[in-house]
């Protein structure tokens, strides 16, 4: 027991994506092995992109099953803004500025 991979600590290293992504399938590779999971990952500190999180995620997960890949919608409604100018009205504006006078 004192020979496996328990712990793997990488925090503060200036890993990026690509560094996240080998390090999900090294991780998957490990899994397909039927080697015993990592107790802990510790990546603080380095740059983890949306995609490589999900790899690493998958990696890390118990399960066989491959997760469902959600697409992501068009644009949205905000406009990118993350502010929703369709329920906002000028209305609004007048009445508060009316009542700071």
């Amino acid at each position: 027991d004192n020979t496996l991979l328990k712990t793997i600590d990488i925090s503060f290293c200036g890993i990026e994506e690509k560094g996240v992504l080998a390090l999900a399938r090294a991780i998957n590779k490990r899994k397909k092995k039927g080697l015993p999971p990592l107790r802990g990952l510790v990546l603080s500190g380095n740059y983890i992109s949306y995609r490589a999180a999900r790899d690493l995620g998958v990696a890390l997960s118990t399960s066989r099953e491959k997760p469902k890949v959600r697409k992501r919608s068009g644009r949205s409604k905000t406009g990118g803004t993350g502010y929703d100018e369709d329920n906002e009205s000028d209305d609004d504006d007048i009445d508060d500025d009316a009542s700071i006078g």
